[in-house]
């Protein structure tokens, strides 16, 4: 932990187990269960917390369950953050196909101030990448990192100290399919 009071929605039980056994990351809040389900329980619950922060990586086995990229998702998640709440959504998906232009242009009608990044070139001979986005209601910059940043990582210094470097224009990734409530799993490999 990093002092950060961080509450963990995790569908896999084994995910929690690892990240604590290996990556001695440790939740203030733990939750197994669908992260869906989770946030319609807070809407109807009537709990007051408003997240500054959400972290959104639903990747799994070549697929992602559209059920929590959707628009219906992204507006309940409007209710549980703060109107300057930063959302980072991780995607893999093939560089130009649908399934990122669908998530881009699902996320930014609620989120619509976006920036992308990219962990490959945007080339023919790399199809598939690592696609992460940080989208707000607000406007937002990211400053220079600093030293306690890398928090003595080799790893993290050197994606965030060339993160500018990856960053990906998401004016092309603009006019999908928006995403509606289906529990299916979106396959793009």
């Amino acid at each position: 932990s990093v002092g950060i009071h961080t509450t963990t929605v995790e569908i896999d039980p084994i995910v929690n187990e690892m990240a604590e056994k290996y990556f001695q990351f440790k939740s203030n809040e733990s939750h197994v269960m669908d992260a869906r389900e989770f946030v319609e329980d807070r809407i109807e619950s009537g709990d007051s917390t408003h997240y500054d922060f959400v972290i959104h990586d639903v990747f799994t086995a070549g697929g992602m369950p559209v059920s929590v990229l959707s628009l219906e998702m992204w507006k309940m998640v409007e209710k549980i953050t703060k109107p300057d709440s930063i959302i980072a959504l991780n995607v893999v998906a093939k560089i130009g196909g649908k399934i990122l232009k669908s998530v881009v242009s699902t996320v930014t009608q609620i989120f619509p101030n976006c920036r992308g990044f990219s962990d490959s070139k945007q080339d023919k001979s790399n199809p598939t990448a690592n696609f992460l986005l940080f989208c707000s209601k607000s406007q937002f910059s990211f400053r220079k990192p600093e030293k306690g940043d890398y928090l003595g990582s080799k790893v993290r210094e050197s994606y965030l100290s060339h993160m500018s470097e990856l960053g990906i224009s998401l004016d092309e990734y603009m006019g999908g399919e928006i995403l509606g409530r289906t529990g299916k799993v979106s396959r793009f490999f």
